[in-house]
């Protein structure tokens, strides 16, 4: 279930207007920080394309990103969560300034996605997922 008016249902956008969104991916990842950042939802591709269709949106580019962080987000904040260990998630500011060598090999895995999609390619997983549709 999708709120209705999250893509704005036209109403601010125009006619052939281009709507850029990120959503968090995949209800199986939900956790403790999808509270703190006041997700409401975690979509899929093809419930964010139906959502975007039924309000207007024609897709021009849909895939899924961060595909390295599905496993450790799954670990340490997915599987904490469902262990009711809540107080065990990582802060988000500690996660993201990563040092050492596993920092700058994800970041080198991030680069090379970034390139991937601003080429126009799709990836079939990540914790999140952007969208650029146009309003019909």
């Amino acid at each position: 279930a999708c709120r209705s008016d999250f893509f704005g249902s036209g109403r601010v956008l125009r006619r052939g207007g281009r709507l850029y969104v990120t959503v968090p991916s995949f209800r199986c990842l939900w956790s403790s920080e999808d509270v703190r950042a006041k997700h409401k939802l975690r979509y899929t591709a093809a419930n964010l394309r139906e959502e975007l269709a039924r309000q207007g949106y024609e897709i021009e580019h849909l895939t899924y990103f961060f595909l390295p962080l599905v496993p450790p987000i799954f670990a340490l904040r997915t599987l904490p969560t469902l262990l009711g260990l809540q107080g065990a998630d990582s802060s988000t500011e500690q996660e993201h300034s990563a040092e050492g060598v596993l920092g700058r090999g994800l970041r080198a895995l991030l680069r090379l996605e970034v390139e991937w999609i601003s080429r126009g390619g799709t990836l079939p997983l990540g914790s999140s997922l952007v969208c650029v549709a146009r309003k019909l």
